[in-house]
């Protein structure tokens, strides 16, 4: 197996991302803890589990463990002698990704069915990301060139990612604004 546990992205933008990822959980922390026994126990439990996400994004970010993933993937492959046939396995594996990543997205959205007001922003931020980390785990070749293309001397995909961090972080900065 090629994957060993380092830093995956020891540039600056990446350093920043990761930054990004944990002060944005942190606001969303920082929110879920303000609000009171008036708010709806759904609203307090979507912010600590965007919160929690947002952790686990920032580890990911820098460890890398979707590479472990795909050597675990690829070792099992061979071991089977199910190598040849990647690509159908691949399909299936990123229609199961989708299909969960769906269901999970439904499921946010139904906890947060009577908040739409209050959480707006949010879930749209978290819409975003979700779709960004499914198009980063399906991308293929060319589209990861797309991604690739630089944008002001940073990455496109970077840009993205980054600006869905910021919404989310934007979320929280307003949702605070609404509780004072």
């Amino acid at each position: 197996m090629n994957w060993k546990p380092g830093i995956g992205d020891p540039t600056f933008i990446g350093w920043f991302a990761v930054f990004a990822y944990f002060s944005t959980a942190a606001l969303c922390a920082y929110v879920a803890s303000r609000l009171d026994g008036r708010v709806s126990a759904s609203q307090r439990k979507a912010w600590w589990i965007l919160a929690l996400v947002l952790v686990v994004l920032g580890i990911n970010k820098q460890l890398d463990l979707q590479g472990l993933l795909v050597e675990l993937g690829r070792s099992f492959a061979y071991r089977h002698g199910i190598y040849e046939k990647r690509r159908v396995i691949q399909m299936i594996f990123l229609f199961l990704l989708a299909v969960v990543s769906l269901a999970a997205v439904f499921f946010w959205f139904w906890m947060n069915r009577h908040n739409w007001r209050e959480q707006g922003y949010m879930l749209a931020g978290s819409v975003f990301l979700v779709t960004f980390v499914l198009v980063r785990a399906a991308s293929f070749h060319h589209f990861q060139d797309f991604l690739a293309f630089p944008l002001g001397g940073v990455r496109l995909h970077r840009v993205i990612e980054l600006f869905a961090i910021a919404w989310l972080g934007a979320s929280a900065m307003k949702r605070l604004g609404e509780l004072r």
